[in-house]
């Protein structure tokens, strides 16, 4: 016997169910009924929702419209002995059905309220009485999350619920950073939750398609008129020099997913960054370093991942999703990080800031660096695969800067084949990571050339 879901996988609602089906081991039959259109408005769907909206479950002729309603009916029917995502303990399935019921009346009503008319009837930008009304909902979630769940120290249905919702909230553009104990918990669903990947994300990317030009343009036309007292800024600062190698990883990075960064010039060992302001942001003084609207992050790999997690809603080509795939990238970005480009930084920083020689044991850990990264390139092309990621931005840059200053490949035919083909392949190389090598190496180079010869 089938259990049908007229719905579709855009909708939070429709998301919700799923993923409260997924969880307790039910399989629904999707039919595919899209809102405002004739599949909810031909008589057989009238006979099962009058009110013409999604989702509507049909369990052999009992048919609930409602997601939260659903939700509930399926935990009752079908999971029986297991009450995990809602308890049978009174106390405890109370706080649940009051998290589902504000994650209706408030959190996901004064989404659409915000929204909606942009969404669908051709509203300009948001109005900010109702973004207004959105933070603070906003606001009693984040005290709700005190002990980690909606509902308590538990996972339950209302979580399959705020989730979808709040997940569609962030993907519109709102910024969250305000709420940490909110940011906190959406990275934690994405990791517990059964199916977060297949079910809600995949539904936001379906629901990114339909509206982010639309939603672009509102959030332009909203900073143009500057509306006071909301959390929104459409500009990313950056704080760096083109002339650093991870800087320009990130900017590369940036390029490829067709995120705008506004570069605050920032030299490192300069006063800028000892000052109370830029320490606020970075303690460590270091540079690059992102402030997305109060969020700040140093170390340019952890920039770059969350550049793709957050801004790159359309693809994940250059940081996927599958698990198998972003382990090996995420290898490849911490060997830049801890043999590549550190040992690049023990080798020539000596000499070229402090006018010391070369040791050649330093250049020889630096060799064997390049010994290992020439056996990743050597059988798929790239560092982490076949496919052009975001740690062949990291690892490019670096090599590229041992490139400039004239360190011999010679031994390593593979490391410059890649090389060459990264030159032709990465989007952006030309005018972000050539030009920054060529004007670090215009700084410094003489001093390098100096040194070689001396050694």
């Amino acid at each position: 016997m089938t259990v049908d879901l007229y719905g579709k996988i855009g909708p939070a609602g429709c998301r919700s169910v799923l993923l409260t089906a997924k969880a307790i081991g039910v399989k629904l039959n999707m039919i595919t009924t899209i809102p405002l259109t004739d599949d909810v408005r031909n008589p057989e769907f009238l006979k099962m929702n009058p009110q013409k909206t999604i989702p509507v479950l049909n369990d052999n002729g009992l048919y609930i419209n409602e997601s939260r309603a659903i939700m509930q009916y399926l935990c009752n029917k079908y999971s029986p002995s297991d009450d995990q995502y809602y308890p049978k303990l009174p106390e405890k399935r109370a706080i649940v059905d009051a998290r589902l019921n504000f994650e209706l009346g408030t959190l996901q009503q004064r989404f659409e309220q915000a929204y909606f008319p942009v969404l669908f009837f051709g509203a300009s930008t948001f109005p900010p009485d109702k973004m207004k009304k959105l933070e603070e909902a906003l606001g009693y979630l984040e005290i709700y999350l005190e002990n980690g769940y909606v509902a308590g120290n538990f996972l339950s249905i209302a979580d399959f619920s705020v989730v979808a919702t709040v997940s569609t909230i962030l993907a519109a553009g709102q910024k969250i950073h305000q709420f940490p104990k909110v940011v906190d918990y959406l990275n934690r669903c994405r990791i517990q939750i059964v199916g977060y990947e297949e079910i809600n994300q995949k539904g936001i990317d379906d629901f990114l398609a339909r509206f982010k030009t639309k939603l672009d343009t509102a959030w332009s036309n909203w900073d143009m008129n500057s509306p006071t007292g909301i959390s929104r800024k459409m500009t990313l600062d950056l704080y760096g020099t083109l002339a650093s190698a991870p800087c320009r990883s990130v900017l590369l990075t940036a390029k490829a997913i067709g995120v705008t960064l506004n570069i605050v010039e920032t030299v490192p060992l300069s006063e800028a960054i000892k000052s109370p302001e830029f320490i606020k942001k970075n303690p460590q003084s270091t540079i690059p370093t992102l402030d997305d609207n109060g969020l700040y992050l140093n170390e340019s790999r952890a920039i770059m991942q969350y550049l793709c997690n957050q801004y790159s809603h359309k693809t994940d080509k250059y940081y996927p999703k599958t698990p198998k795939v972003r382990a090996l990238i995420d290898c490849r970005l911490n060997f830049d990080m801890g043999a590549l480009y550190s040992r690049f930084l023990e080798a020539y920083f000596p000499v070229i800031f402090f006018g010391q020689k070369f040791s050649p044991e330093k250049i020889k850990r630096v060799d064997q660096a390049l010994e290992y990264l020439e056996v990743y390139v050597s059988s798929s092309g790239f560092v982490a695969g076949n496919e052009l990621t975001i740690a062949d931005f990291a690892v490019v840059s670096s090599l590229s800067t041992m490139e400039g200053f004239g360190h011999d490949f010679v031994k390593f035919p593979k490391v410059r084949e890649y090389l060459e083909k990264c030159k032709r392949d990465v989007p952006g190389y030309m005018e972000i990571n050539q030009k920054g090598v060529d004007i670090f190496v215009s700084r410094f180079g003489a001093k390098v050339k100096e040194a070689r010869q001396d050694s």
